[in-house]
């Protein structure tokens, strides 16, 4: 490259430069890869949360739910067995809405984990696979959906879950806090709150499968006979004729509820002076909806509403205790790479 430079002479001469400066190209950064990948992620999450409010609607319309006796919605009670009767139109809605969000869902997975892999770091890809793997196992399990074995139920609904904490896990930032290792020792109680709140789920979709949301409206209900251990089992299929039972599914579950409390009052203490003042504001608020539907549901006040309410409240509490756990990880080890800076080309002294 030859440039034009004045001589000692005062006149323009030309020399070669040994050192050629290349042209000042803008660089694509990966963090701009990142963000698509997240806004990919946050549809997916919310496409999730909606898929689980649609499966419960559902699942709850099937059981009769909230029909008045008499009404023509009554023979769907029958579970898989009524699968020849025609549903109602708002049944019909929810169904076409479900398929759709869940086509959805499985191109989006499929673009984060594929697409978008080299935008994700160290958990996030094993989450992004776990999404794509739960995925699939979820739209095999649809293929026999409406079943009466409760493990099918459970299945769906779990693994709805499931994918709202995956994809909750990638779409998390790491938490900034100055102390990495306070951090992570939130990991310890947001992973037993996840664990409690998985395992109250699981509860909440036996007593839906055995008929028994109306058999306990008290807010502690003590079973007064013979206990048939069978309605807890998720591979018997027909529920079990056990008026205590039922109440012990109800004692269970409000038992799993008071402990999921306790650990979130303690993640919730954990929070206080740190960045998650949102995340903290959004669990107490999650939880406190969340008691106030179960007890709607159990007084029989708008059934159909609040059961399906409380099955999107549930997906919604544990893709945040998600959120919060892999804020935690991803504070100590960063899942991403740090943008490239934009560095001036070097200076040479003249020749």
């Amino acid at each position: 490259m030859r440039i034009k430079a004045e001589g000692p002479t005062g006149a323009r001469e030309c020399r070669h430069d040994p050192h050629p400066h290349p042209p000042d190209f803008p660089r694509l950064e990966p963090a701009a890869g990142l963000t698509m990948t997240r806004l990919a992620v946050l549809c997916a999450l919310l496409l999730t949360i909606c898929i689980t409010g649609s499966s419960a609607f559902i699942r709850h319309s099937q059981t009769g739910l909230g029909c008045p006796t008499g009404a023509a919605c009554r023979p769907l009670a029958g579970g898989a067995s009524g699968q020849g009767i025609d549903p109602p139109a708002e049944v019909r809605t929810a169904r076409l809405m479900h398929r759709v969000s869940a086509m959805a869902v499985g191109l989006l997975a499929g673009v984060i984990a594929l697409v978008g892999w080299s935008s994700l770091r160290g958990s996030e890809r094993t989450a992004a696979v776990i999404a794509l793997l739960v995925t699939g196992a979820l739209a095999w399990l649809g293929r026999y959906t409406p079943h009466d074995l409760p493990l099918v139920t459970l299945g769906n609904v779990l693994g709805g879950f499931t994918l709202a904490a995956a994809f909750a896990w990638i779409a998390a930032p790491a938490a900034h806090e100055r102390d990495a290792l306070a951090a992570l020792r939130r990991f310890g109680p947001l992973a037993m709150a996840l664990l409690l709140a998985f395992l109250q789920a699981g509860l909440g979709v036996m007593i839906s499968v055995r008929h028994a949301l109306d058999a306990c409206a008290a807010i502690v209900c003590l079973p007064d006979g013979i206990i048939d251990w069978r309605i807890f089992d998720a591979l018997v299929a027909r529920s079990p004729e056990s008026p205590a039972g039922a109440r012990a599914l109800h004692l269970v579950h409000r038992a799993v509820a008071l402990a999921l409390l306790a650990v979130c009052a303690v993640v919730a203490a954990q929070a206080r002076g740190t960045a998650l003042r949102g995340a903290r504001l959004a669990l107490v608020g999650l939880l406190l909806t969340q008691v106030v539907l179960g007890l709607a549901v159990a007084q029989g006040l708008w059934p159909l509403f609040a059961a399906t309410a409380h099955n999107m409240i549930a997906a919604s509490l544990i893709a945040l205790l998600a959120a919060m756990a892999a804020g935690a990880v991803k504070q100590v080890w960063p899942p991403a790479r740090q943008p490239l800076a934009h560095q001036p080309p070097a200076s040479h002294p003249p020749a």
